[in-house]
């Protein structure tokens, strides 16, 4: 399991089913990755997802994986984060003997 789309930053070629991870490669200026890499340009910045140690010029279309909370209605919402890290925190009543309780609450308001 893992991304099987060749075209995406985290390919694994051993991949037999895809699992929904995949992370798109942007395209920038309508150029296609393939025309990129033969051009030379691409991520030369070891630590992003989308490293190419065989391109000698950074173009800027380097992508780093950061985990958060990417739920906009959650008290804790990272909007600079690509992957849900299932941290999200909801405000609401979670006393389960009361009227009001919110089984979506993950931190009590009062």
């Amino acid at each position: 399991r893992g991304c099987n789309d060749s075209a995406a930053y985290n390919y694994f070629a051993d991949a037999t089913m895809d699992d929904g991870s995949c992370i798109p490669f942007p395209n920038p200026s309508g150029s296609s990755r393939r025309r990129l890499v033969q051009s030379g340009e691409g991520c030369t910045i070891l630590t992003a997802l989308n490293y190419n140690s065989t391109v000698t010029t950074d173009d800027g279309t380097c992508a780093f994986l950061f985990r958060g909370c990417t739920d906009s209605t959650a008290l804790n919402y990272v909007s600079a984060a690509t992957e849900d890290d299932g941290t999200c925190a909801y405000a609401g009543c979670t006393d389960a003997n009361a009227v009001n309780v919110d089984s979506t609450a993950t931190v009590n308001n009062g």
